[in-house]
Formats: structure tokens, sequence, C-alpha cells
């Protein structure tokens, strides 16, 4: 068991360390350590809100990193 979440754990931070990296290329962002970007960007407050056949995703009018996360999300969407 420990064994197995150990690697869970493991993939979750390589796939975290990716996105950051892959997304967030050539903003502040990709500068953060995996650790900031948990805290900073995953962890922001977001109203999800799911519909038919489209996810919205709106962000509080304050958020500092509001523009890079609009970016990478359009991003990934166009994949």
């Amino acid at each position: 068991a420990n064994q197995l979440r150990l690697f869970l754990h493991s993939a979750a931070y390589v796939l975290i360390y990716n996105t950051k990296e892959r997304l967030f290329k050539h903003t502040e962002i990709a500068g953060f350590t995996t650790d900031s970007f948990i805290k900073k960007i995953m962890l922001s407050a977001v109203h999800i809100k799911e519909m038919k056949s489209l996810i919205k995703i709106s962000f509080t009018k304050g958020h500092r990193y509001r523009q890079e996360m609009e970016n990478a999300l359009s991003l990934l969407a166009s994949a």
C-alpha cells in the first residue's frame, strides 16, 4: 500500500511539473517551485460551472495570475 501511494504521489508530482513547464512557458509562473505552483495556482479560489458541452471557469477579479491562468486554459482547450 505504501509503495502504491509513493508511486501515485510521484506521478502526480511529474504531472504538476510538466503542466507548469508547458502551459506557463515564458511567464513568471514557470519559475515557481512545484510547491509554490501548488499553493499559488492550483489552490486558487475559482468558480467552476459545468454545462452540457462546456466547462466555464471564473477567477476572482483580484487574482494575481488571472491573465496567465486564462492564457494557459485557452492553450489547453485548443490542444
